[in-house]
């Protein structure tokens, strides 16, 4: 995919999510950047305002998590926010996974900024753990979250997986907050949702982020990396203000001194 449609969409919360595949960040520059095409005109969209990073892979620590949390808590602009995520692996243990995440990401706490954690579902591990098995699996992985961080947990995933998985339809899931997975090839529009997983579209709930870019449409410039290459990376978006984003996704908003002059 190499074109992008030009779309200005003022009430739009953009944010990227990262892991060892984006080669090395230049944060301060990652922070507020606008995203470009391939050959690198820039998009018409909004810059970056908050950014998911991967800590855990199962039971294993992503190689550029430790540099990617320090460097971004050290650059992050206070009407931005960070937040961390998991890849779950099925097969392994739920619990200990759990803990073992909370134990890395312990270290990095955001005072203010810090969005409630992500659990990635795109994994059934080669085929082995699917239907009621997934299910309880997931479920006893993200509870030992919740409980021990005392907030819901995000959960990312999409239609084609949840399909693939058996297309469960316990209303658990229904009720936690989800970080949907789709590439309609641009920048969805205001009031445009996703091809969600049934458990959530059949209740009329709607995602809270929609990763709409994970293909190599959209990147960001070659300033924003220390090789000075132009990087790809995942986009999602949040509908909604500045404000009605910290209040759906950032557990400490009561506290977080952000106005409206922070709008765009």
């Amino acid at each position: 995919m190499d074109t992008y449609p030009s779309l200005t969409i003022p009430i739009t919360q953009l944010g990227i999510d990262l892991s060892h595949w984006q080669l090395k960040p230049k944060w301060k520059e990652v922070w507020d950047a606008v995203p470009c095409l391939k050959d690198g005109t820039l998009v018409d969209a909004p810059g970056v305002s908050f950014a998911y990073i991967k800590a855990t892979h199962g039971l294993g620590i992503d190689p550029e998590f430790r540099r990617n949390a320090e460097e971004s808590r050290k650059t992050i602009p206070s009407d931005c926010a960070l937040g961390f995520y998991t890849w779950f692996v099925p097969t392994l243990d739920p619990i200990q996974q759990a803990r073992f995440l909370l134990t890395v990401i312990d270290a990095f706490k955001l005072p203010d900024q810090e969005m409630i954690v992500a659990v990635d579902l795109e994994d059934d591990g080669g085929g082995r753990v699917r239907g009621k098995p997934y299910v309880a699996a997931t479920k006893a992985c993200v509870e030992e979250i919740e409980q021990k961080r005392g907030e819901e947990v995000l959960l990312y995933t999409g239609k084609w997986f949840w399909n693939q998985i058996g297309n469960p339809d316990d209303p658990w899931f229904a009720k936690r907050k989800l970080w949907h997975s789709e590439y309609p090839g641009r920048i969805p529009g205001v009031g445009e949702h996703g091809h969600l997983p049934d458990v959530w579209g059949t209740r009329g709930i709607l995602e809270t982020l929609w990763q709409f870019d994970g293909d190599k449409g959209l990147y960001l410039p070659d300033h924003c990396d220390e090789s000075n290459q132009i990087v790809d990376y995942d986009f999602s978006r949040f509908t909604g203000t500045r404000i009605e984003f910290f209040e759906a996704l950032v557990p400490s908003f009561a506290t977080f001194n952000i106005t409206e002059e922070n709008e765009d």
